[in-house]
């Protein structure tokens, strides 16, 4: 019995009975083979029937991930279906990005995890299932939809039919996409009404805010008698004072931080309020005419007069006392003026007739910040004046952990042991006597480096002169010549896709991991395919070179080469052909992942590593490129214009272009 039903062969056993039965009576040799008959035909009927159970219990997993409508139903359902496969424990794990993988939930026996767990991308399981897979068997199945990676499931068990473990793997890789398409769904349609919601309460809001100023402005222009300018001019800033609150309430406020230093403030502040400050104050990341106004405001909201102003610099920030007597308190202007300082990260309190504002120092990382004090790293002698903090040199940075870093731009050795410090990269910092940078990164890797030199192949007048502040343009006249010039280079920019001139690059030893930029006005599948699997290498379309982002992207890439890997840096560079050959029509998020073949924030978080930028807003920038060469060629009304380069709304198209250029449409057809 144990033979047959263990697979044995029935022939064989046949053969051996009958060489062994040969003394044996015809009556008993038959009644054995009648048994082997009989065992075969049991062990047959008892494969059809499991076969059966199987398929029944697949199907029943099938049926009910077609149910499922989130990542947190999954653990129960794999639990409720997969004991009758002979499945005693399973865990679902999901790749968040290069780095992290996230444990999904899962099942041991009776016991059922459904809390998601965070993990190092380098290990199979999580801590916390350390004990699960411990002992006995497991079977790790990959997770993927077409060419993308979702995760993989870790199965144990002792003993499972091929073909099953290939149909749950099958059926749950499309589950995890249909979740994911659902969910996308699902957001966009919230984002749509919402959308819908706020425009219809914008413009409620704006509709009533305006009618008082406007009255007021119309009936000073229809008295007779001397115009009132000064009241004029205070109903117009209340109506400016309106709709701007309006488009901060909706997300929409114009805001550009810039590292600058804070002293650029002092000159404006001191028109409009008495100021005190420090004599030395450090580089901050603000937007400058933006906390001006809102200083302002909190100026008219405490005093008649003009207010008392302290600067102070604190562990927590830039403080900004705010001090006076007798002021008025205008609800409108003191909430926008609210929301500039939020917009900065910064913090408002208000006690009688005294307001503080307090803007947070520039960090380098986005993190939690648990340290404690303000520490100056550099020579007691470059200390500015009147900084209170405790003096601590490069080689003793371990054994400190202050909330603030304090240093001057020009201690070339305090900038570099910063940026290598990791347990300081969620410090703010105070930089002093810096001239300003495009990120607080920048500002010290200038301070730590050396002039930094790129070799262009191509036409210098493609290149912004901003490139000009984060390295020094060296033209190769001649390729050769360059490719054997001793000379130290940064990184290496190119105007066209070469891939012929790229392979000569790379041939040559000092040239062979050195980062290449491919800029160029569009980018075709024909240029990602012959360039695409090449290491190191990251295209961009002219107008991106504009982006302050991009080029602090592109001064981190010249100081530590730190570009994504081909196989994930293709999955870039094919989004930004899609966004070139589709820019003048409407793309939503889900479209553009589906042609790369990812989620949307996978896309995101790998397109913002390479770019420096998020699609979107490349996207804007590519389309603002659109526009500015129509407006320049053609004669075009601004509402073609608009939709000819993939903007549904005029008004919309105005504000971003003026955001990114800095001047409005009208304007640059003007000139």
């Amino acid at each position: 019995d144990s033979f047959v039903s263990a697979g044995g062969d029935s022939e064989a056993m046949f053969e051996i009975v009958s060489s062994l039965s040969a003394g044996i009576d015809s009556s008993r040799r038959n009644k054995l083979f009648t048994r082997i008959v009989a065992d075969e035909r049991r062990s047959r009927a008892m494969g059809k029937q499991r076969t059966k159970d199987l398929t029944s219990a697949l199907d029943s997993f099938k049926t009910k991930l077609l149910a499922a409508r989130s990542l947190e139903a999954l653990p129960a359902i794999m639990q409720a279906s997969f004991k009758k496969l002979g499945i005693g424990k399973c865990f679902l794990m999901l790749y968040r990005d290069f780095s992290v993988t996230e444990f999904a939930g899962g099942f041991s026996g009776e016991q059922l995890f459904s809390s998601s767990v965070d993990f190092p991308r380098m290990n199979i399981v999580p801590a916390e299932l350390s004990d699960e897979v411990s002992s006995g068997t497991f079977v790790i199945e990959p997770l993927f939809f077409d060419a993308q990676e979702l995760g993989y499931i870790v199965i144990g068990t002792d003993w499972c039919e091929g073909y099953v473990l290939e149909d749950i793997r099958t059926s749950l890789s499309s589950a995890l996409k249909g979740i994911s398409f659902l969910e996308e769904a699902t957001a966009a349609k919230e984002r749509a009404e919402k959308g819908e919601r706020d425009a219809e309460e914008f413009y409620a809001k704006v509709s009533e805010g305006l009618i008082q100023p406007l009255s007021d402005i119309k009936a000073m222009v229809t008295r007779k008698g001397r115009l009132d300018r000064d009241g004029m001019a205070r109903s117009i800033t209340g109506a400016e004072h309106i709709l701007e609150l309006a488009l901060a309430e909706r997300g929409e406020l114009s805001i550009t931080r810039t590292l600058i230093p804070a002293s650029s403030l002092i000159g404006a502040l001191s028109d409009i309020c008495d100021l005190s400050s420090p004599q030395s104050l450090p580089l901050m990341e603000i937007d400058r005419e933006r906390l001006i106004e809102a200083i302002s405001i909190f100026s008219s909201i405490v005093s008649q007069d003009r207010a008392s102003v302290h600067i102070m610099e604190r562990e927590e920030g830039l403080l900004f006392q705010i001090s006076g007597k007798g002021g008025s308190d205008d609800d409108t202007a003191r909430k926008l003026a609210e929301c500039i300082v939020l917009l900065h990260s910064g913090t408002v309190t208000r006690k009688g007739d005294s307001i503080k504002v307090t803007i947070p120092y520039p960090c380098l990382s986005e993190g939690h910040n648990d340290g404690q004090g303000i520490i100056f790293l550099g020579r007691e002698e470059d200390r500015p004046e009147g900084l209170d903090a405790e003096s601590v040199c490069a080689k003793d940075l371990s054994s400190v952990h202050p909330r603030v870093v304090a240093l001057v731009a020009s201690d070339k050795a305090a900038a570099a042991a910063l940026l290598s410090d990791k347990e300081l990269r969620f410090a703010s910092v105070m930089l002093f006597s810096g001239k300003g940078d495009i990120s607080l990164r920048a500002a010290l890797e200038d301070a730590a480096s050396e002039e930094r030199t790129f070799l262009l192949f191509g036409r210098a007048s493609v290149l912004p002169s901003a490139i000009g502040e984060i390295g020094k343009i060296e033209e190769a006249g001649d390729a050769e010549e360059a490719l054997g010039s001793s000379r130290p280079y940064s990184l290496i920019i190119m105007t066209e896709a070469d891939d012929k001139l790229i392979s000569e690059i790379r041939r040559r030893e000092r040239f062979s991991s050195l980062p290449v930029v491919i800029v160029s006005d569009k980018f075709s599948g024909n240029d990602v395919g012959r360039i695409g699997d090449m290491p190191n290498i990251i295209i961009v379309n002219t107008s991106i070179l504009e982006s302050k982002e991009f080029l602090a992207r592109l001064a981190s890439i010249a100081l530590s080469s730190t570009i994504l890997p081909p196989l994930t840096g293709i999955i870039v560079k094919k989004a930004i052909v899609y966004l070139n050959e589709h820019a003048t029509r409407a793309i939503s998020r889900w479209q553009l992942a589906g042609a790369v073949n990812i989620s949307e924030d996978y896309l995101t978080r790998i397109f913002r590593r390479e770019i420096g930028l998020s699609p979107w807003e490349y996207l804007n920038r590519y389309r603002i490129q659109i526009a500015s060469s129509l407006l320049v060629s053609t004669a075009k009304p601004l509402s073609a214009v608009a939709e000819e380069s993939g903007f549904q709304d005029q008004a919309y198209f105005c504000r971003v272009f003026k955001k990114i250029k800095g001047f409005s449409p009208g304007q640059m057809r003007a000139h």
